[in-house]
């Protein structure tokens, strides 16, 4: 019997790029970040989904090509109800290469899943992004376990990244 390992392998630019802690490492269209399937589409956004419920109070969202386009952040609670836990302008310049957009949660709600939602019309080409970390009260960050998003370049064909585990049982 043969067993494929699949959950090592990743699409490239796929959504499934955020889960962990980031690893891209330069600024650049790379794809071991999350980007949407056209660059400059209105209506992107990136949602993730964390192991526990958390009561945060930082989000950082590491932005490793044309940063700037993230605008709002929504939390959802247990029942499903939307919280807007931040709203305003990116941290990080368009004019930089990359960057950590750090932003400070306004809303006191404990979530295990947030969705950022980006401005990509805004700020020219694919912006994208490695990884999302969530600080809670304690100073502990949590990285997402799973994500999905309003569409991905992976669609298009970018190929696989990772190892591929494969095992042999006789």
């Amino acid at each position: 019997k043969l067993v494929v390992q699949t959950d090592v392998i990743k699409r490239a630019w796929g959504p499934e790029q955020e889960k962990g802690e980031p690893d891209t490492r330069k600024a650049g269209d790379i794809q071991t970040a999350w980007a949407s399937a056209t660059e400059d589409a209105e209506g992107e956004w990136l949602e993730l989904e964390y192991a526990d419920s958390i009561m945060p109070v930082e989000i950082h969202v590491y932005e490793t090509y044309n940063p700037g386009a993230v605008c709002e952040i929504i939390g959802y609670t247990a029942s499903g109800m939307e919280a807007q836990l931040w709203v305003g302008e990116d941290p990080t310049s368009p004019d930089e290469s990359k960057g950590v957009s750090v932003v400070r949660v306004t809303a006191h709600v404990k979530t295990k899943r947030i969705r950022i939602i980006l401005k990509s019309e805004e700020v020219a080409g694919w912006n994208e992004i490695d990884a999302v970390g969530i600080k809670d009260v304690d100073g502990e960050m949590h990285w997402a376990v799973r994500a999905s998003a309003s569409s991905t370049f992976a669609e298009r064909g970018g190929g696989l990244i990772g190892p591929v585990v494969i095992e042999a049982f006789r």
